[in-house]
């Protein structure tokens, strides 16, 4: 099994994160990539001026200095995972925009896309995309565009990605919770938690006299004693778990248990029907 980029680190597995951070770097300041320019350039004067997530920034450095990850940061913080992560969300989505400008459609900016895309070197595109993506899947993460133009990296978890795709309305809050940016944030993964939990409350008289129902229950005892549904940050057993440094990993069990119940509870809705299958055999 592939382990995640945080197991990899602890475990002293040797991931040369500086070399694959130096690589796409050169690629996006590379000139002669589109026109004249370099991805980096051209991205800084044509589309982070109109780029929704701006954040009142106006030019690719700005964004660098806002979210500390222009070359000096990353260097100084020794090629630190998450800087070098959030530079390759930036990095991929620009080059992502550059290639919707020149074979469209884009929101963004309109250009003469047949003049446009013969002036791009297409070659060096596919460079840091695939880079990016290679060095993603490694780890065990990918890249996906959460909303048209900005992309973020979440854990790979095909469970997640299958109960995301039936459940339109929690299938925000199920990514999310999966995003590299959130391992620490115990706050909000709880809030997401406490999301998910009001989804499978309905889902107790289905699962109910089933082999399942010892699931449910182990699921519904988590997010009512883990100061999830209810504040019961007083709780003994909570209490321990933080102090013990252990009720992230406690709040990610809880999350793979809730997509447990989201999954079968797509097979008992179906089990009625495959039983008058079987009675036709």
């Amino acid at each position: 099994m592939r382990k995640s980029i945080f197991a990899m680190l602890e475990a002293n597995e040797k991931v040369n994160i500086k070399e694959e951070y130096e690589k796409v770097r050169v690629l996006f300041k590379k000139q002669n990539v589109v026109e004249d320019n370099s991805i980096q350039w051209f991205a800084s004067k044509n589309l982070v001026p109109i780029w929704k997530f701006r954040h009142r920034c106006v030019t690719i450095m700005d964004l660098y200095g806002l979210l500390e990850i222009d070359d000096t940061s990353i260097k100084d913080a020794n090629y630190d995972i998450n800087k070098v992560l959030s530079y390759f969300e930036l990095v991929y989505t620009f080059t992502k925009m550059v290639v919707r400008c020149a074979f469209g459609p884009s929101t963004y900016y309109t250009y003469n896309n047949s003049i446009y895309s013969s002036c791009l070197d297409t070659k060096n595109i596919n460079l840091i995309l695939e880079n990016i993506e290679s060095f993603l899947e490694d780890l065990n993460y990918e890249i996906k565009e959460v909303s048209e133009d900005r992309y973020e990296i979440i854990e790979k978890n095909a469970l997640a990605t299958e109960v995301a795709e039936k459940y339109e309305n929690i299938a925000s809050e199920i990514i999310e919770y999966r995003k590299y940016a959130l391992k620490g944030d115990i706050k909000s993964k709880r809030e997401i938690l406490k999301v998910l939990a009001d989804s499978i409350e309905p889902l107790k008289s289905i699962f109910k006299g089933t082999t399942y129902f010892s699931l449910y229950e182990d699921t519904t005892f988590l997010l009512n004693n883990l100061n999830i549904r209810h504040n019961n940050e007083d709780n003994k057993l909570y209490n321990e778990l933080y102090q013990d440094n252990e009720i992230e990993e406690w709040y990610d069990r809880t999350y793979n248990c809730i997509l447990n119940v989201l999954a079968i509870n797509e097979y008992l809705s179906i089990n009625k029907s495959i039983n008058e299958l079987k009675q036709k055999t």
